[in-house]
């Protein structure tokens, strides 16, 4: 895609310090969260002054569904490519005589014999 291979360090920055980062800011998203309820800034009519009010339980409840949906695809990926790897068999299946039939109409069989005796003829 780019013309030339990335470094190696950029492939594990990617798969390693990335992923890392990410669940770290969600975890401390979610704690603050938890620890202080978010608020939104009003203006208060009566006290001619801007109010701190806490978000309604709806709201929230709508905060985390959309956190949660945008979240599912990766646990669900997950599982969906252990399945898969589940239903492929391994090398260690083969060792243990769970060997895959093979139809011999599509794979004709080779002899082996000697070319000469095959023939008829005797070598001399």
């Amino acid at each position: 895609m780019l013309g030339w291979r990335p470094n190696v360090v950029y492939k594990y920055l990617w798969k390693y310090v990335c992923l890392l980062a990410m669940l770290g800011l969600l975890a401390a998203t979610t704690i603050r969260m938890f620890m202080k309820t978010p608020t939104y800034m009003s203006w208060n009519q009566e006290t001619a002054s801007e109010v701190h009010l806490p978000y309604p339980g709806w709201a929230l409840a709508v905060l985390a569904l959309l956190i949660v949906f945008a979240m599912l695809p990766v646990p669900m990926g997950f599982i969906h490519s252990v399945l898969q790897d589940r239903r492929r068999p391994t090398h260690r299946d083969t060792e243990t005589g769970h060997y895959s039939i093979v139809n011999t109409d599509e794979t004709p069989m080779t002899d082996m014999s000697d070319p000469d005796q095959r023939n008829g003829s005797v070598a001399s």
